[in-house]
């Protein structure tokens, strides 16, 4: 493998069509595949932590095992806390990738312009490219 390619999720929803993107990417240029899941912990209640970090835990499974069966090396990890803060973090641990592709949404509403989500606000201080899949239509 040559590389890591990232697919970036910031909820525990993973969108079908980013996942298929990255691992066709990853394919093509020989890479290996990183899935993180970064969850806003702003907000959230202790008491309900056990049951996202159960269903984190299956979802990521899920996307390791839909991975390694395109035939892929495969990680994944869930961090929580601030989503920018939790992505350079992980990426000064880590090698950058080639690329990112955007897994998640750009608001809950659908209404927020992307330019004021946090990814964008981030995005020239990655080292690499953000890809952002579209749905087929």
């Amino acid at each position: 493998m040559n590389g890591k390619i990232m697919v970036l999720f910031d909820s525990l929803s993973v969108r079908k069509e980013a996942l298929e993107y990255a691992i066709e990417l990853a394919r093509r240029t020989d890479s290996s595949l990183v899935s993180l899941f970064l969850i806003d912990s702003s907000g959230m209640e202790p008491a309900g932590a056990p049951d996202w970090e159960i269903q984190g835990q299956q979802i990521v499974g899920e996307v390791e095992q839909r991975v390694r069966r395109a035939g892929l090396e495969a990680d994944a990890e869930i961090r929580t806390g601030n989503p920018s803060s939790e992505l350079m973090k992980f990426l000064a641990d880590y090698r950058s990738p080639r690329a990112i592709v955007w897994g998640g949404k750009f608001s809950a509403d659908g209404m927020k312009r992307h330019r004021d989500h946090w990814l964008s606000r981030i995005k020239d201080r990655l080292g690499c490219p953000v890809v952002v899949p579209a749905r087929k239509t």
